[in-house]
């Protein structure tokens, strides 16, 4: 359920497609349904309606709303009309301001109780019509619950991860895989992300969430930069931008992390069907990240290795997937110059 989540939320599974993996999945959990013991030790799975809102039962529904790729690449959210209308919008829901800036935890019952009715209601009036999609939700005992959209976020976020980059703990001696965009601990990181799933630690939980958000966060800052500063170049058979100094750059020379700012310009920029290429500067191995993101098939995997034989260009991939690699910082002219001559 995790994993099906997983693709729909990063762009990698269609909505028919996630539709039809979530009928077969309901009906998997009816034949695994036993005696129906809901006692306080117990953890149980059901079928949801949940928002795509970023971890709104973990900060306040306006925060969430504000940074939720799906909501913010509609609205515009980081221009005034935008935010204008977010407002508006939680207005003629009925939601005080006041209680959509607190955290949700700390909303009134009967706010939390009307706000899918609500956001139903008036969702499509903004543009905002499929702001609500069925899914699953892990319940532990009376009080703990955690959709699957938010295990998504836990594992991602504990796998994206950078604390230990940012402290500057990457030596000469790291292996390949610390060196580039994964970080230093990644290991580390991948067996905190794997025992989430199991949800028997919740401070780790919110400690997943906690971390996407803060990655959340970033993706709209730069996204929103790169938009109102028109240096997304838009001409020849795909769009790319370059990452040089970022007050995020950190973050964005991690794989997934530098995918989700690729998907959400994506979702924002609504001229044509182009895919897009994002380069993200790592100033430790003096190479690029190079991303490249597209709503249907992906095939820049071949793309990259096509213009690499016929530049000489240096790349290295670390990941399964091929539309990501490494590029030797000084073979990013050439690198793209063919791109766009070979793509056309």
């Amino acid at each position: 359920m995790v994993g099906v989540t997983d693709l729909y939320m990063h762009g990698r599974m269609s909505e028919r497609k996630y539709n039809v993996q979530v009928t077969q999945l309901s009906e998997w959990l009816k034949d695994l349904e036993g005696d129906g013991d809901s006692s306080a030790g117990s953890s149980n799975v059901t079928l949801v309606q949940d928002f795509k809102f970023m971890a709104h039962r973990h900060w306040s529904v306006y925060e969430s709303m504000y940074h939720s790729t799906y909501v913010a690449t509609r609205l515009g959210i980081w221009r005034r009309r935008g935010k204008e209308m977010l407002d508006t919008m939680l207005a003629k829901m009925g939601v005080p301001l006041s209680e959509c800036h607190q955290k949700y935890a700390c909303m009134s019952s009967g706010a939390k109780r009307q706000l899918r009715d609500r956001v139903e209601k008036w969702a499509p009036t903004f543009g905002l019509e499929h702001v609500i999609f069925t899914s699953f939700e892990k319940r532990s005992g009376y009080t703990k619950s955690l959709s699957a959209a938010d295990a998504v976020l836990t594992t991602t976020g504990l796998l994206d991860h950078t604390s230990n980059r940012e402290r500057g703990v990457v030596s000469g001696a790291a292996s390949e895989a610390e060196r580039f965009g994964l970080g230093a601990g990644w290991e580390h990181n991948f067996w905190e992300a794997y025992e989430s799933l199991s949800c028997s630690d919740w401070d780790q939980v919110e400690k997943g969430i906690e971390n996407a958000i803060e990655l959340q966060k970033a993706i709209v800052r730069q996204g929103a930069w790169l938009l109102d500063n028109r240096t997304i170049v838009h001409t020849g058979p795909f769009r790319y931008a370059v990452l040089n100094d970022s007050a995020d750059q950190h973050r964005f020379t991690h794989p997934l992390t530098l995918l989700k700012l690729a998907l959400f310009l994506l979702d924002t920029i609504k001229r044509g069907p182009k895919p897009i290429v994002l380069c993200a500067l790592n100033e430790e191995r003096n190479s690029y990240l190079i991303v490249g993101g597209s709503r249907g098939k992906n095939d820049f995997g071949v793309s990259f290795n096509r213009a690499a034989r016929s530049t000489g260009a240096r790349i290295r991939q670390h990941t399964f997937d091929g539309s990501i690699v490494e590029l030797q910082r000084e073979d990013l002219t050439k690198f793209i110059e063919y791109l766009h001559s070979g793509m056309a």
